[in-house]
């Protein structure tokens, strides 16, 4: 995501639901605070070393808050 002092990148632990990817962060934190009210990039890659071959998937697009309700209750 970009601040204000330019991009940074977090570590996340993801799901995809509803062809959306997911992860959970505290209310606090950088990307609780400012990710979900702008555009953002995930990237995940693979390397399978014994076969030889690998993959890498970016994805971008505007971040919204799921707090409650039936949306967050379809995720958990």
């Amino acid at each position: 995501m970009s601040t204000q002092d330019g991009p940074q990148i977090f570590p996340v632990n993801y799901t995809v639901a509803d062809g959306s990817v997911v992860f959970r962060t505290t209310a606090y934190s950088v990307l609780g605070t400012h990710a979900w009210q702008s555009r953002l990039a995930f990237e995940i890659d693979h390397m399978d070393y014994d076969r030889q071959v690998g993959w890498s998937v970016l994805a971008t697009g505007p971040g919204s808050r799921v707090e409650s309700g039936p949306t967050l209750d379809a995720i958990v």
